[in-house]
Parts: structure tokens; sequence; C-alpha cells
């Protein structure tokens, strides 16, 4: 005998299943910025980091003084900034800092959402990636019918 499920209990079901598609896809490609951003402080942090510290020993500057820590304590809190795993945070009633990426991220998206309701240029831009993208998915199964249909006779006499 089945029963009707309580609004808790399918509450519950909603909360179980995956991410919808388009969330994945926000979330991996603001990881990858988030990589990019990480890559180039890295990158950049290298030569500080072994100047600061040449520094530091040419002037025999006391740990807590030293431009090298000074300088690794300014990479951390930029690292902190970037919140590279910050998608595994799903807290909602948490917002994300003021000057993180993710809440430059989230002006961002908050503006295009707008734009997009009035359906300004966002709407007009993804309505036209659509239309193309629809076009090379057609162009591409035609052409695979095609290849198939012409499939030489690979034997050589």
């Amino acid at each position: 005998m089945s029963r009707k499920l309580t609004e808790e209990e399918r509450e519950a079901l909603r909360a179980r299943r995956p991410h919808p598609r388009w969330r994945i896809v926000r979330d991996v490609a603001v990881l990858q910025l988030k990589l990019l951003i990480g890559n180039v402080h890295n990158l950049l942090l290298m030569p500080v980091c072994l100047f600061a510290a040449a520094l530091d020993i040419l002037f025999k500057n006391r740990r807590d003084e030293a431009l090298l820590y000074k300088t690794l304590a300014w990479a951390r809190h930029f690292e902190e900034r970037i919140g590279l795993y910050s998608s595994l945070n799903d807290d909602r009633h948490n917002p994300p800092e003021k000057y993180s990426i993710d809440a430059l991220i989230a002006r961002v998206e908050h503006a295009i959402k707008q734009d997009y309701e009035r359906g300004g240029t966002t709407a007009s831009m993804k309505a036209a990636a659509d239309k193309a993208l629809d076009r090379v998915a057609a162009r591409a199964r035609l052409r695979l019918r095609s290849d198939t249909q012409q499939q030489p006779n690979s034997e050589v006499e």
C-alpha cells in the first residue's frame, strides 16, 4: 500500500538529488578561473619571496621584521581570498566575504541574471549561442550520416 509523501519527505528527497547540470558547469568554470588566478599568484610569488629572502639575509633581519615572512603572510591571505575549494561549502546562509573571488563572481552573476530577466543583451547572447550550437550539432549529425553512408571500400585490388 502506497502512501503520500509529506512535504518534509519530499524536501529530503530533493536535497539528496545531485546538483543540476548548470550548477556543475558554473562550479567548474569558477574553479578554472580560481586555478588560473592561483597559478599567476604563485608564479609572481616565487621571485618576490627570493628577493625578500635575499634582502633579509643581506640585512640580517630578525624573524619578526623579515620581509620573507611578511610576504608569506600576504600570500596566505590572498590564497584564502581565492577560496579554491569553496564550492564544497554549500551554506547559503553564509555568503562569501566582500573581497573574495566568490563575492566578485556572485556580483557578476547577479548582474547577468538581472540583465537576462529584463531581456537585455544577455538574453540575446544566450539565444544566439543556442542557435549557433544547434547549427553545429545539426552539421555534425549530417556529416556523421554522410560518412557512415559513404564508407570507402578498404580492399585494394
